[in-house]
């Protein structure tokens, strides 16, 4: 579970974040009206003054880019410091763990290769060993 959680689970919440937020009306931070109770009183001129203000929208995309954001010192999942790897108990479940997630990697890849906005985040590839923030 904790691996799953440090790895797995925390790429899916938060590499797509800037995808997703970068476009105010996916998630607005704040909303200055409520939102209305039935469709035919939307208007474009409510949908303006309901989004926030443009400098609170750029904080928030700063804030999602910053937060999705690769770190320089990532560590894709299954890579090990050579103490671990190479120690004669852990060498053949680390090659087997490799094996499993080279295999899910190609899996993703056969998926993703015909559609038009692939979803990657939870390619091996790309996910860290740990959480780091």
């Amino acid at each position: 579970m904790i691996m799953f959680t440090c790895s797995a689970q925390h790429a899916a919440v938060n590499h797509g974040q800037y995808d997703i937020y970068a476009w105010m009306p996916n998630g607005p931070t704040t909303m200055r009206q409520p939102p209305p109770k039935y469709k035919d009183q939307v208007t474009e001129k409510y949908i303006m003054n309901t989004l926030p203000l443009l400098d609170t929208t750029l904080e928030a995309m700063l804030i999602s880019r910053l937060l999705s954001h690769v770190p320089k010192d990532f560590v894709p999942l299954g890579q090990y410091a050579d103490h671990v790897a190479n120690d004669p108990h852990m060498r053949e479940p680390v090659k087997k763990f490799r094996n499993k997630l080279k295999a899910i990697g190609a899996t993703i890849e056969k998926r993703a290769a015909d559609q038009e906005f692939p979803y990657m985040y939870l390619h091996p590839d790309h996910m860290e060993n740990s959480i780091a923030i």
